[in-house]
This record gives structure tokens, C-alpha cells and sequence, in this order.
């Protein structure tokens, strides 16, 4: 690790490495509508390495949008990743608001979008060669750690006190993965089933972070509601109800799998083959894949194009799997090809599909 550090500098050294300054690129504003044809809304609120919020009045106009608004319309909330912050920009800010509209388009109702941003990088090199800035790995992971129990911390517990009628669906992206379970980790066990539901792309979290959460999380699951009786698993409700965390790891991402095993020593929950529940990949058309096996085992997302397969346990099935509160989706390369390639054209499709079948769900519609 020291001389991965020491490599680092010496890159940064003789490439003139300018620091990125941790700014707000937004004002206090209101909400903003997205461009035509979409009715749905975006408002930016960002947080500093310390945790706290740049502008309050940020925090404060949040509150009294989502206050005014139907308790009806779903919430989407999208934290930055590693190398990425709330520049509009930046593509992980583009690409949220892409998003939000497909999930108006299946889902047929307006919704109301969040992006937290944060400054996912502190310093970057002329070089278009990524890992020239890998240095900043350990300083971004302990600030993702500070921004999720502090700043966003409060727009989950905003969202959870005073919207807890409201559906509710997280996306965090790299280390914003990181912040995101950190903001959720403490009450995630209590909200049992409730409209929240959490998305982790390509997050830099360690198996050994989530370990005790999963399995009380696991472990509440199973006294719940839900499973009282025989749980029946068909093939109309395979995305069914008790999902409450999904992760969405690329298989070759190169900067988790590889860069961040290495720089922490532990492994990715992404790529931790025991936690895996589900295999995910995608077809060059719908008439490319092969049709669904008549069990609840294989899901379609995307008109077609996305193939989601449960993992089968023998003897017992795919149900175990497709029960977990806590979906491990192992995603091939035409998922996502690699650790920045996130909420791409059937990705984002795939990802708005299950949101509004989940939404749906919860408004009998």
C-alpha cells in the first residue's frame, strides 16, 4: 500500500496534480423542473469533507418542497461517486437526471428528484489515465464515511421522521455507496416495511462494514410480517416485496474489485461470491435472450434486454434468494462495463423498472 501511495505521488508530482476545491457548484435555490416532456422536479443539495451542509438555506427550501408536495409522488435520491460531485456538468449529474425520467415514463407519475453532491475527488492529474489520481482512495473513503453520518444522514432521517408515508428510493455510486450506507445503516433495521428502498452502484463498502447490519437486517426480515405463514413465490411478483437493499456490482470493475480490495484489504460486498444472490446481464435485443424458464427464478427488465437470474440453492430453489432483504447482484460486462459506467441506456432502464414496479406496488396501481 505505501508504495502504491509513493507511485501516486511521484505521478502526481510530475504531472501537476491541481487540488479540487470543496465548493458548492449550486446556490440556495428551489425545485427545477427537468426539460420537456417530463413533469418531474430536481432540487441539488451538497455537503463539504466535514460533513456539513455548504449552504443550509439548501437544506432549509428541501424541507418545505417535499412539505408541499403530494405524498404521493415517489422520491429519488442520487449521491455522487468517486471522482464525481454535483457540477451540472458532471455524469453522474447528467445521467441522474436522465434517469428520473425514464422513471416517470414507467412509472406514469411525476416524481421528485434529489441529487447529493459532495466532492467525490480532492485532487486530480492532467492525465486521462484514472488511477494517476488513486492517492485520494483513502482520503475520499473516510470522508464518504464523514458526509453519510453527518449531512446526508439528516435528509435521511428528514425523509424517514417526516415523510415516512412517502416511497423513497436511494441511489449511491462508488463512494457515494459508502456515504449512503452510512447514512441508512443505524435505522435500517427498524423500517422493516415501509416505502424506502436503498440502491448501491458499484459501491466501495467492505463485506466486513455490512456484515452486522445484513444479518440483523436478516434477522428482522424474518420475524416480520411478510414471512408469516408460506412465503409463495410465482413468477408475477419474482420482484417481489422484501427487498430493502439492492447492490449492483460490475464484475469488471477494476476500480473496486481490484483498487479498492488492495488499498483497504478486505473485500467488496460486491464481489463477495457467498453474498451474491442474483447474476444480471443484457442482450443485444429482447429476441437475443432466451425466454424466462417457467419458475420465478429469471426476471426481464429493460423491454426484455436486462436478464436478472436468481441464484438456486439446492434442494430449496431460487426462493431463498429472491427473499433476501438484501439483493447482491452480480452484473456481467454488458451491465456495466466498468467502475464509471453507471445509469447507462439499459442499466438506467432496467434500474427505473424495478423503482416503478416497486412504486406501483405500493400505490395499487
Amino acid at each position: 500500500m505505501r508504495r502504491i501511495a509513493g507511485l501516486c505521488l511521484i505521478v502526481c508530482g510530475l504531472s501537476s496534480c491541481s487540488s479540487v476545491p470543496d465548493v458548492a457548484y449550486w446556490p440556495e435555490h428551489e425545485a427545477c423542473p427537468l426539460a420537456l416532456p417530463a413533469r418531474s422536479e430536481r432540487m441539488v443539495i451538497e455537503i463539504n469533507d466535514a460533513g456539513d451542509f455548504h449552504w443550509r438555506g439548501q437544506f432549509n427550501r428541501l424541507q418545505r418542497w417535499l412539505a408541499a408536495e403530494p405524498v404521493d409522488l415517489p422520491v429519488v435520491v442520487f449521491i455522487n461517486g468517486w471522482h464525481h460531485n454535483a457540477s451540472p456538468n458532471d455524469s453522474n449529474f447528467t445521467g441522474f437526471e436522465e434517469f428520473l425520467g425514464k422513471v416517470e415514463a414507467k412509472a406514469g407519475t411525476p416524481v421528485r428528484g434529489l441529487y447529493v453532491g459532495w466532492r467525490g475527488d480532492s485532487f486530480d492529474t492532467p492525465l486521462a489515465w484514472e488511477p494517476s489520481d488513486f492517492l485520494t482512495v483513502w482520503d475520499r473513503k473516510n470522508a464518504s464515511v464523514t458526509v453519510g453520518e453527518n449531512g446526508l444522514a439528516q435528509v435521511v432521517a428528514l425523509l424517514r421522521e417526516q415523510h415516512p408515508e412517502r416511497a423513497v428510493y436511494m441511489i449511491g455510486h462508488s463512494f457515494g455507496g459508502s456515504a449512503l450506507f452510512h447514512a441508512i445503516k443505524d435505522g435500517l433495521v427498524q423500517e422493516q416495511l415501509d416505502g424506502f428502498e436503498y440502491f448501491m452502484l458499484n459501491p466501495a463498502v467492505a463485506e466486513r462494514e455490512f456484515d452486522e447490519v445484513e444479518q440483523a437486517l436478516v434477522s428482522a426480515w424474518a420475524a416480520s410480517p411478510a414471512f408469516a405463514g408460506t412465503v409463495s413465490i410465482t413468477a408475477a411478483d419474482a420482484l417481489r416485496q422484501h427487498r430493502k437493499v439492492t447492490v449492483l456490482q460490475a464484475q469488471g470493475d477494476k476500480a473496486v474489485g481490484v483498487g479498492y480490495r488492495i488499498a483497504f484489504r478486505g473485500t467488496p460486498i460486491g464481489f463477495d461470491r457467498q453474498r451474491q444472490t442474483h447474476r444480471a446481464w443484457v442482450c443485444a435485443t429482447a429476441d437475443a435472450c432466451p425466454p424466462p424458464p417457467l419458475d420465478a427464478c429469471t426476471a426481464t427488465l429493460a423491454d426484455g434486454r436486462f436478464v436478472l437470474r436468481a441464484r438456486t440453492i439446492p434442494g430449496q430453489g431460487c426462493a431463498p434468494m429472491q427473499q433476501r432483504p438484501v439483493w447482491v447482484i452480480a452484473g456481467a460486462d454488458s451491465v456495466s462495463a466498468d467502475h464509471n459506467d453507471i445509469l447507462n441506456s439499459i442499466q438506467a432502464e432496467a434500474l427505473a423498472d424495478l423503482v416503478a414496479q416497486r412504486w406501483r406496488l405500493r400505490a395499487g396501481r
